[in-house]
Formats: structure tokens, sequence, C-alpha cells
């Protein structure tokens, strides 16, 4: 959360290679294993107020 309570951040991380293949190395273009994937997604208010108020 941010100090201002208007964004709230979540972080993902992806628990296996993707994308997914019985064989990684078949599912990457160059033969290497494909790493998993992590994401951040940033939740706002449209009207920029505090989130949860």
């Amino acid at each position: 959360m941010s100090p201002d309570y208007t964004s709230l951040f979540v972080n993902i991380q992806h628990p296996s290679n993707w994308p997914y293949s019985d064989n990684a190395a078949e599912a990457a273009p160059n033969g290497t294993e494909v790493r998993p994937r992590s994401s951040t997604v940033v939740i706002r208010r449209e009207d920029g107020g505090e989130i949860g108020v």
C-alpha cells in the first residue's frame, strides 16, 4: 500500500515455467528453459481517492 493509501501493489509469482509444456525446452524459441514470470499489479481508484475507506 502506498503511504497515502491511493495505490495497492500486488506481487504475483508464477509457481512454474511459462508457457506450460511438459518439456520446457520445447516451449522456448531458442531451446532454453523459460523462467517463471512474476508481475506487479497496481490497483487505484478512478477518482484518485483512498482505497478501503
